[in-house]
């Protein structure tokens, strides 16, 4: 822009024409004049810049299967359009679409993380294809567990055994054969 301005303003008269010829002081100046190639120079770089279109994109998978890309366009006026998305190992996938101009930032969100709901936060439109998880059961009560104590059985000493030992006595002599 810098070198737009002072092209134009080194250059005098009609501006119609980067290969005009004119007069300067007393000598006719032709062609491919410093004045003259200025303003072919300010005059395509004005032309680049109007069909001038920014492109970046990225997309990159680690060893986790992990999922990132990044896509943007972009033009002179400074309109953006692009969408970048994350996909993990197991599928969950969330992908942001936007475009960016003079009237702000404007955003869609598609998803499948589980929980999620389509909604609008924000102006932003959240569209969601989760399923949708069903309530956690009810929790279970516990009851009271009921403790029966056993009681060891009581020491009964056993009744007294009545005892006669059997002896043999021989009073005498014995005899001997």
């Amino acid at each position: 822009m810098f070198a737009k301005v002072l092209c134009e303003s080194s250059v005098p008269g009609d501006s119609s024409s980067p290969f005009r010829c004119y007069q300067r002081g007393d000598r006719r100046v032709d062609g491919f004049s410093r004045d003259s190639v200025c303003r072919f120079f300010c005059a395509a770089s004005s032309l680049l810049l109007l069909r001038l279109q920014l492109r970046n994109t990225y997309d990159n998978t680690d060893e986790f299967g992990t999922r990132l890309t990044r896509e943007e366009t972009g033009d002179a006026n400074n309109f953006k359009v692009g969408s970048y998305s994350y996909t993990d190992a197991t599928g969950v996938t969330r992908t942001v679409k936007y475009t960016a101009d003079a009237t702000g930032f404007h955003a869609t969100v598609e998803t499948n993380e589980p929980g999620t709901k389509s909604s609008s936060p924000a102006d932003v439109l959240y569209t969601s294809s989760a399923v949708e998880v069903a309530p956690a059961p009810a929790p279970v009560v516990a009851k009271p567990v009921t403790v029966h104590t056993v009681h060891p059985a009581q020491f009964v000493a056993a009744h007294p055994v009545a005892f006669a030992p059997q002896v043999t006595f021989t009073v005498g002599k014995a005899k001997s054969a």
